[in-house]
This record gives C-alpha cells, structure tokens and sequence, in this order.
C-alpha cells in the first residue's frame, strides 16, 4: 500500500471568503511514503475525485514505485514515467465513473 490521502468535498461556505471557485478539494496526507511522486498522484486523484464526486475521497497510490520495481529497467527512466502516468489517469477515470454511477443509483 503506497501513501494514504484524504480529500473532502467543498461547501457552499468554503467557497464564500474565495475569489475563485476553482480550487482544488481540501486534502490531507494520513500516511506517508518514500516515493514523492506516489504521494503526489495520489493527492491529485483524490481531490479531482473529491471535487467531482462531492464526496470524501480516500486514496492509496503505489502506482510509480511498483512500476519502477517491477522489471523496467531497460525501459529508461522516460517510459516508465510515462507509463505510470498513463496508469494514473486511467484509474482515475474509471473510478470516477464507478462512483458517479454509484452515486446515482442512491
């Protein structure tokens, strides 16, 4: 299990003392990790989702560190970035469509 983040969902009363209405949903970092670039994806996944879903959102992310791990050595650094990225946005946009198919079904 990679680092563990929390986002939660504005409200009409966050948004009130901001000028703009465009930021990110609130998130904290409940267990960390070695890798910075897993503890950054995993913020980005779960305040987009967060804000997208209107709903707290909890994320573990692994997704760079086991593909740097896992035999990509003679890939180079590049692809193997690549890919991680790849992976990330894919996850995220299958979860969010999980979840907003289970939030309209409630």
């Amino acid at each position: 299990m990679g680092p563990l983040v929390v986002s939660m969902p504005r409200t009409k009363y966050n948004n009130a003392s901001s000028s703009s209405s465009i930021q990110d949903a609130p998130s904290s970092q409940l267990i960390g990790g070695s890798n910075e670039e897993d503890m950054m994806t995993g913020w980005q996944m779960s305040s987009r989702l967060s804000k997208k879903i209107s709903w707290p959102i909890f994320v573990a992310c692994a997704i760079h560190s086991d593909l740097s791990t896992g035999g990509m050595e003679g890939m180079g650094a590049g692809y193997s970035g690549l890919l991680s990225q790849k992976a990330a946005a894919l996850a995220e946009r299958e979860i969010g469509r999980i979840l907003m198919e289970v939030k309209k079904s409630i």
